[in-house]
């Protein structure tokens, strides 16, 4: 269950040292799982680093390994179940069921999970997804993959880690309360919830899974590694992974597989083992090369398509009007007022911008985005512009 998803963020926000980038799932059916997704939730089908079939969530994608044998979906890992957003729920979980999902949970109220006597306000349910995984679809300001939940022997311990090694931000105020919090006989407190990109981490006490599932959980009491199980592992992307390693090596993380090379040397890859026995797997794309000027003329029909690949990829954080009005995890930049801006507004910083992110609040495009699209896009960027103008 989605829990505290009202609190506000904490103050103190450390450096942000990785980006969220995938959700890695075991399937018997990779091109039936992707159909799944892309039919059933806000999400589509897009090719990763140029050769695999995925799904692309907003920000983030979901990779498929394929497997001969059905991957373990009971919860003994430290993963507990992935989420959508939904705006109004109980049209959204109508629209599942005339689509054919099958939920394990159907709508329910929790309205009153932080507490008093709210009815009708927040709901949640679980759809049956392929392989087994468990899908949270739950009340929200948007209708996009918006949350990861684990479980953990110590959630507190387990958010200071992933603060600390990956700059994630806290939601909430003052320090995290250690003390036991029950909802409807189930404990769901100590808990922490923190935001990497637009991506929610909640973690709950490992005592929610005992009751939950107690023939899953007869005689064990502690996690399995989340390898092999339906969402084998999570991924964050770094600028740097040999630093990266380093780094965590210094602070004592295990590395179990060490950095490599893949896809034609596409990306750099390395796995480390997260609080819980979660694996993690650490992604460093190549760099393009740099551009020096934008070939593609400011043109309508260049600012067209641009403005397709803004819709696509932007409007959930900047606005379909570009003026970053609306209601997101991070402060967005208003595209209308480029002399506002702190990163540049040349042709060549907007496309590295785009391309590479920026901070905390505008993650990398370059996995997602080829280079023309990208260049459309600083055309239409300047497009919405008082003067726009081709010269910089």
């Amino acid at each position: 269950m989605l829990a505290l998803g009202m609190s506000a963020f904490s103050q103190e926000q450390p450096p942000q040292l990785a980006h969220f980038h995938h959700v890695h799932l075991n399937s018997t059916d990779p091109n039936a799982a992707i159909d799944f997704y892309t039919s059933h939730f806000e999400s589509e089908k897009k090719t990763f680093a140029g050769a695999v079939p995925a799904v692309w969530a907003q920000k983030s994608w979901l990779l498929f390994n394929k497997v001969e044998q059905p991957p373990k979906s009971d919860i003994t890992s430290a993963i507990w179940h992935i989420g959508w957003g939904a705006e109004n729920m109980k049209e959204a979980y109508q629209k599942q069921l005339d689509s054919g999902a099958k939920f394990q949970t159907p709508i329910t109220d929790i309205s009153d999970i932080g507490g008093g006597t709210a009815k009708d306000v927040f709901f949640y349910a679980y759809v049956a997804g392929p392989d087994g995984q468990l899908i949270e679809l739950n009340t929200a300001n948007h209708h996009h993959f918006g949350h990861i939940h684990l479980l953990s022997k110590d959630p507190v311990a387990a958010g200071e880690w992933y603060m600390k090694e990956f700059g994630l931000v806290r939601r909430g105020r003052g320090a995290p309360s250690r003390e036991p919090h029950f909802y409807k006989e189930f404990q769901i407190g100590p808990s922490m919830s923190l935001m990497m990109d637009n991506v929610n981490l909640i973690i709950y006490p490992w005592q929610y899974a005992p009751k939950q599932w107690p023939d899953v959980w007869k005689n064990r009491t502690e996690f399995e590694s989340t390898k092999g199980h339906v969402t084998d592992h999570i991924g964050f992307s770094v600028d740097n992974l040999d630093e990266t390693i380093a780094r965590l090596k210094k602070d004592g993380v295990k590395v179990t597989d060490e950095p490599k090379t893949i896809l034609e040397g596409k990306l750099k890859v390395a796995f480390i083992e997260g609080p819980d026995k979660i694996l993690i797997q650490l992604v460093e794309e190549a760099k393009p090369a740099t551009q020096s000027a934008n070939q593609i003329p400011y043109t309508k029909e260049s600012i067209t398509k641009g403005r397709s690949v803004f819709a696509r990829n932007c409007v959930g954080c900047h606005g379909a009007d570009g003026k970053a009005m609306v209601d997101v995890v991070a402060d967005a930049t208003d595209l209308t007022a480029p002399k506002t801006w702190k990163n540049g507004h040349t042709e060549q910083e907007i496309f590295r911008s785009i391309r590479d992110g920026q901070g905390a609040s505008m993650p990398a495009f370059k996995a997602q985005l080829g280079e023309l699209d990208m260049w459309h896009l600083v055309n239409f960027i300047r497009s919405l512009w008082p003067e726009p103008s081709k010269e910089n």
